[in-house]
């Protein structure tokens, strides 16, 4: 009998330099993951901005929906106070801009393994900023955060179910994860970036369905506009024609979300909501993400 243990194939990476071949086993397995048949029990919710300023016209369709999203919407779900916020992947710590124009301040801590964080900040007066340049697997804190967010990070992340499961003993009770990620759809728009996109069954494996809220992002109309803009013309081709032609792309951009309301389907993007529930009545349970 052969005992010979082998090693678990490594998942390839798109933020990896990859070969032709590599490339295309990345799209052939991920496509073929996202397509596979698999129930469950999650609503969703479909979010379609109010409006969106000119600088978010500019960017990708679903970078300002998720701005928008946190700009119009966030305040329904966690009450507008002081706060304190674990931000996972942080990058240049922009969030916390974000967060204080929609009425937050208190304690912002940015955590990612790259430094690229920024000190200076448009609304300094609203948080006290601190950064820790660390694996979030790492990082423990005596003192508790109301939430814990990222932003297109926990598909850079090999393990995500473990970090996840992990960053619940730094959320105090009624706190939440808060999390945006690329949904199935994103596959053909960002083509080689980070190891995964989410199934909504792929959401509720990490989360399981308690006190959970997904709401998507994006719809056909937003899809095709990126796929053709940024996907074919910027990534593949080189074009610059989001700067070439800025003004007939910010119409087109919101044009598109607003005719998203008619097909709502292919979102590039989910932002998922899990409320960590440790005490309460009998039919409150235990807010642990299933392994």
């Amino acid at each position: 009998m052969n005992t010979k243990h082998t090693q678990p194939i490594r998942e390839i990476n798109g933020d990896d330099k990859l070969s032709i071949s590599q490339r295309f086993i990345y799209l052939l397995s991920n496509a073929l993951k996202n397509m596979r048949p698999r129930r469950h029990a999650i609503k969703v919710s479909h979010y379609h901005p109010e409006n969106i300023t000119d600088a978010m016209a500019v960017a990708s369709p679903s970078r300002s929906l998720t701005l928008s999203f946190l700009n119009q919407a966030l305040n329904n779900i966690i009450p507008v106070g002081n706060i304190r916020v674990l931000d996972i992947g942080c990058g240049s710590g922009f969030i916390s801009d974000v967060l204080a124009r929609s009425g937050y301040q208190g304690v912002y801590t940015g955590l990612d393994i790259a430094d690229r964080f920024r000190e200076s900040v448009t609304e300094a007066d609203a948080f006290e900023r601190s950064f820790i340049n660390a694996d979030a697997h790492t990082f423990t804190s005596d003192i508790a955060y109301d939430v814990v967010f990222s932003f297109s990070a926990l598909e850079h992340i090999p393990d995500d179910a473990v970090l996840i499961n992990h960053l619940n003993s730094v959320v105090k009770d009624n706190g939440v994860h808060l999390h945006i990620v690329p949904s199935a759809w994103g596959l053909p728009l960002y083509l080689w970036h980070g190891l995964r996109q989410y199934t909504l069954s792929d959401i509720e494996d990490r989360f399981g369905t308690q006190n959970l809220k997904v709401y998507a992002l994006g719809g056909a109309f937003s899809f095709l506009l990126h796929f053709t803009f940024i996907t074919i013309l910027e990534m593949l081709l080189r074009l610059s024609v989001r700067k070439k032609f800025c003004k007939f792309y910010m119409l087109m951009h919101r044009m598109c979300l607003r005719l998203d309301r008619i097909l709502p389907f292919a979102p590039s993007a989910y932002v998922v909501i899990k409320t960590i529930i440790r005490k309460g009545d009998s039919t409150s349970q235990q807010s642990e993400v299933p392994l």
